[in-house]
């Protein structure tokens, strides 16, 4: 028998099936790619920028509590509740999404009290309680978050400081900045030829170890309470010495104190600063910057409660 002829015939739909295969992991893997560098920073972004709404309500929130303790512990209309604790939540920071390349956004919250502070208001004339002769102690809560999806953001602050909420954010020069977001318990009255300011200060008391929350994404939780007060009232100032009678305020948060009595038709003392009763100057040059509030065409009153406030991070008892 003679040699058979052998007939190859190619067949290329095995071929075709591999380059589509290979197609479709490297459009997959485009996708993919595209989600993870493109969509789920963006989505990091707004997550961490909805967390920080939050938290700003939590601080609305926290202000609101003292507020009500110190209100109530002053007029003593009910004692068992003016002195019960009272602790108001605090989320610290973003979750990770799963799945996906992304990291824990950590915040953390560190008080300063009477004790630490280097802020104060300083007020002439002076208050005759040794506590406070040199001042009031400018006391605070600060949240920091230190921002991992803001290119132009490094830090984002929360600080409650005198009874007032600041937004706080450093990062380039165009995103760097600050605002008082809630005022201060400060009321302005007008008594044709004076002015009266009246101010609720809370001054913390914080016992040590509690004055901080290190790096975390939970929710910790700030107690307080109201501990006593203590009013200072003055007589209009002395229009021919006003360097005896005075207001000034020392802050590291300065320009949201400003923004706080000078933004234009809202701030709490624009129309008299506007009007020459008084004189509002920011003296931003200064080795040690403040805000000075002067008697002008007219005295000033002032009628200041200073509250202590028993506070600390996490569980246990808040001093009193």
């Amino acid at each position: 028998m003679k040699g058979v002829k052998k007939i190859l015939i190619k067949n290329k739909s095995a071929l075709a099936g591999v380059i589509e295969a290979l197609l479709l992991v490297g459009l997959v893997a485009i996708i993919l790619s595209t989600i993870q560098l493109v969509y789920i920073p963006e989505i990091m972004k707004q997550k961490e920028s909805s967390h920080l709404d939050e938290v700003e309500n939590q601080f609305a929130n926290i202000k609101s509590v003292i507020d009500t303790q110190s209100m109530m512990g002053v007029m003593q209309s009910d004692e068992a509740i003016a002195y019960s604790p009272m602790f108001s939540p605090v989320k610290l920071g973003v979750k990770e999404l799963p799945y996906f390349v992304t990291s824990n956004v950590y915040g953390r919250i560190q008080i300063t009290d009477i004790d630490d502070s280097n802020n104060l208001i300083d007020i002439k004339p002076s208050i005759s309680d040794d506590k406070y002769i040199n001042g009031v102690p400018l006391t605070s809560i600060e949240y920091i978050l230190s921002s991992m999806y803001h290119d132009d953001i490094r830090e984002f602050k929360y600080i409650y400081e005198g009874g007032g909420v600041i937004r706080n954010q450093t990062g380039s020069p165009n995103s760097t900045g600050e605002a008082m977001k809630v005022n201060p318990p400060i009321t302005v009255e007008n008594n044709s030829g004076s002015i009266k300011i009246y101010y609720y200060i809370p001054v913390f008391r914080c016992p040590p170890g509690k004055n901080n929350v290190g790096n975390s994404i939970l929710t910790k939780y700030i107690r307080t309470n109201y501990s006593n007060h203590l009013k200072h009232t003055t007589p209009p100032g002395t229009l021919t010495d006003p360097a005896a009678h005075y207001i000034k305020i020392y802050s590291d948060h300065l320009d949201a104190w400003y923004s706080c009595f000078m933004d234009n038709r809202l701030g709490l003392l624009w129309e008299y600063e506007k009007n020459n009763y008084i004189d509002v100057v920011y003296h931003s040059q200064e080795t040690n910057p403040y805000i000075e509030i002067n008697p002008d065409d007219w005295d000033i009153e002032v009628d200041f409660t200073i509250v202590e406030i028993g506070i600390q991070t996490g569980y246990g008892t808040v001093i009193t």
